[in-house]
């Protein structure tokens, strides 16, 4: 039996029309659609935040700060506040500072954590999907004095990174967290840094507590150091200085802009 077909699709060459035909849904192209503007932090109650802020007054272990990572919005300031927060309490137990934990009490609409020094009053809470996004520490902002990481490098065997740094008005302190990793032959020894700001204002390490962490990183060894300044105007930037144990020249440093 021989199949009838229609004489346009069996000649040869035959080409259908579609000139002024309109395109069908399916090759029609589609415009791209605005992505959705990303929430704005909102205001939020305080006992929102003391999950939080029982995290960062624990004093146990970096581990159990890090628990309260979850209270908070990985995108915002609040999260590596904490993280660094968490950081420094490390660096602290590493060099032989140890404390116990911080009172933590709701008053209000703040949040207040003392310790034997004194105590630092935490308010203004905001909150973006409902994780804590940002607030003020004894009034100042952690968004305009908290700065994640930035620069990182590499030379001699030695690589280097910012992990994040804080300027502490309530201690006239400023703090630059350091991840270090060194090559399987290479070992070295943290011997220094200095801050220099926007303005040029050069700034020394703390006499009492400038370097705390590691400060020492054999061959093939990662840790993490911290760098307290006095008198700093961040962000600027930090040199480090490394003096060379095994496998590098005399001395391997480094400049990292922050911020």
């Amino acid at each position: 039996m021989t199949l009838a077909l229609p004489l346009s699709a069996c000649s040869s060459g035959a080409v259908p029309d579609t000139a002024g035909e309109a395109a069908s849904p399916q090759e029609a192209v589609q415009e791209k659609r605005p992505s959705p503007e990303e929430p704005s932090p909102e205001a939020g109650p305080a006992e929102d935040a003391l999950s939080y802020m029982e995290a960062v007054g624990a004093g146990i272990s970096r581990e159990t700060m890090e628990e309260g990572l979850v209270y908070a919005h990985p995108d915002h300031p609040a999260h590596g506040y904490l993280q660094q927060q968490a950081d420094v309490f490390h660096a602290n137990i590493v060099s032989g500072y140890l404390s116990e934990p911080d009172s933590v009490e709701l008053r209000g609409e703040d949040i207040q954590i003392c310790r034997s020094e004194g105590c630092t009053t935490f308010s203004d809470f905001t909150y973006v999907d409902g994780l804590l996004s940002d607030f003020r520490v004894n009034g100042n902002p952690i968004s305009e004095n908290f700065y994640p990481g930035s620069a990182s490098d590499s030379r001699d065997g030695v690589s280097v990174s910012v992990a994040s740094s804080y300027h502490s008005f309530q201690s006239n302190a400023f703090m630059a967290v350091l991840d270090v990793e060194t090559d399987p032959d290479t070992g070295v020894s943290v011997t220094g840094s200095l801050h220099t700001g926007d303005d040029g204002t050069i700034a020394d390490l703390d006499p009492f507590s400038g370097i705390t962490g590691q400060d020492y990183f054999a061959p093939g060894a990662a840790g993490q150091v911290v760098f307290q300044y006095r008198d700093a105007r961040p962000p600027g930037e930090i040199e480090v200085f490394l003096s060379c144990v095994e496998g590098c020249s005399d001395e391997v440093g480094f400049a990292l802009p922050l911020g």
